[in-house]
């Protein structure tokens, strides 16, 4: 089953990619509280927050594509 949110940490922050319609929709309600983000500090609170809300959530897979491929499949 597909995560409804995946997390990616770069450092201080922590950053949200919805993948389900109610990943979507939890996403949007955190980006209108601005936290869209959270400082990667208050991680595992805010995934305890999210799970407990019933969202599957998990860590994003490591994209292994180089630039080039992204870009061809943009123009496709």
């Amino acid at each position: 089953m597909e995560n409804d949110l995946d997390y990616v940490t770069t450092g201080m922050f922590t950053a949200f990619i919805p993948n389900t319609p109610a990943g979507v929709a939890v996403w949007n309600e955190m980006q209108a509280q601005e936290a869209g983000k959270t400082y990667t500090m208050h991680l595992k609170s805010t995934l305890a927050q999210l799970r407990k809300a019933g969202y599957k959530v998990g860590k994003a897979k490591k994209c292994t594509m180089s630039i080039d491929d992204i870009l061809n499949e943009l123009a496709a």
